[in-house]
């Protein structure tokens, strides 16, 4: 008997390859080690780096206008455009003849739009939730009144609501009493990235040491807790260095009251950004305690976890006690968890954890095992399974 032809799967994401931002890495990692039929469709970010050796392996269509004018009044008034977009997805979806789309949040205007497109073709959708929609906006944003209107519709109407942690899908359960059909659908690391693995033969700092920040610093998420990191410089040796890679020009950094002589601020690709990584001391793995998005803090994974995890460098933990980081770095093993907002106490720990060879080992052990856990090829056997069965 001839064996059925896989199901066709269109993903839709406002960022995709090749631009750096943290869902085009997590569907790159995912989408390139799907065995199945996928097509995918996203717009684009105009202030956002880019990598052009960062490509997603299958066709990939971009909503976006070639002159930058028009570019950033759609950027900008993108939730006017959510018809426009919707007919974009119902064009590729009846060319490509899909059979499910999955739209991924945390971009309220193509997620909303995904599954207009879905509803009117009668596609099965799938909503893929890479951070809070709600809770993360105020009623009178534009973010805000699209998910009072939109999140319940979208959410009971799917065919799967994935969730990326085991916490964000128990806050989805009780929102909305268990008549979600949710699953836990982990933020997952490329086959390749596991490969080259070695767990380094010392741990020892001679000479100085580098903690290394990599990745977005916002408001809502952990600006605050970078700010900390920087206070504990007071209570450092000045042999102890800090590199922090995001994409802010000084006057960014300034503004966001994050600025410090004694810190170095840079950009650099992927290839080089995980480089680094390996070549560090700890890397800072920080979450706000104060000043920010609660839920979003409790029920978030930051997609930089996923390269500290596999560079086979210690990683260094400064997030509250009931946020997932902390709750599966002391389950796991895979981090040194600093859960109290105290710049003094960061700083005796950061001391503490250069200082013990044997817990930095442990340390990068546990944080292999649990990369092997997120290996993509598992999540996107998931996936195919899901749509498949």
């Amino acid at each position: 008997m001839k064996k059925p032809d896989s199901k066709k799967l269109l993903v839709v994401c406002r960022t995709l390859p090749p631009l750096i931002v943290g869902s085009s890495i997590l569907m790159s990692n995912l989408i390139n080690n799907y065995k199945g039929k996928v097509y995918a469709i996203g717009g684009w970010q105009y202030e956002a780096k880019s990598d052009k050796s960062f490509k997603l392996n299958c066709e990939t269509t971009y909503v976006k206008f070639n002159l930058k004018i028009f570019q950033r009044i759609f950027e900008k008034y993108s939730y006017k455009f959510i018809g426009y977009i919707k007919n974009k997805i119902k064009q590729k979806a009846k060319e490509k003849k899909a059979d499910y789309i999955m739209g991924v949040y945390p971009n309220s205007v193509f997620f909303v739009a995904a599954f207009l497109a879905a509803k009117e073709e009668n596609i099965p959708f799938i909503a893929y939730m890479h951070d809070l929609w709600q809770e993360n906006y105020t009623a009178e944003s534009i973010n805000g009144k699209l998910a009072a209107e939109y999140e319940k519709e979208i959410l009971t109407n799917s065919y799967k609501v994935f969730c990326m942690t085991g916490i964000q899908k128990n806050f989805y359960d009780e929102k909305y009493n268990r008549c979600l059909k949710t699953d836990l659908f982990p933020h997952s690391i490329s086959d390749d990235k596991l490969e080259g693995f070695e767990l380094k033969n010392s741990y020892t700092v001679s000479g100085s040491a580098k903690i290394l920040y990599t990745g977005n610093i916002s408001n809502g998420m952990n600006l605050d807790a970078i700010k900390v990191l920087i206070k504990s410089l007071d209570y450092l040796g000045g042999d102890i260095k800090v590199t922090i890679l995001c994409s802010f020009d000084n006057e960014t950094l300034k503004r966001y009251g994050i600025f410090d002589e004694r810190i170095t601020y840079n950009w650099v690709d992927m290839k080089e950004a995980f480089e680094m990584q390996m070549k560090s001391d700890i890397l800072f793995l920080p979450l706000s305690f104060k000043n920010c998005s609660p839920l979003e803090v409790k029920t978030v994974y930051a997609t930089k976890a996923l390269d500290y995890l596999v560079s086979g460098t210690p990683i260094l933990v400064f997030s509250p006690p009931e946020s997932f980081h902390t709750v599966s770095a002391k389950e796991s093993g895979w981090g040194y968890v600093v859960e109290k907002d105290d710049a003094e106490l960061l700083a005796e720990s950061i001391k503490k954890l250069l200082g013990n060879n044997e817990l930095k080992k442990n340390l990068v052990f546990n944080s292999f095992e649990e990369a092997k856990r997120r290996r993509s090829s598992l999540i996107a056997e998931k996936l195919y399974k899901t749509i498949n069965n």
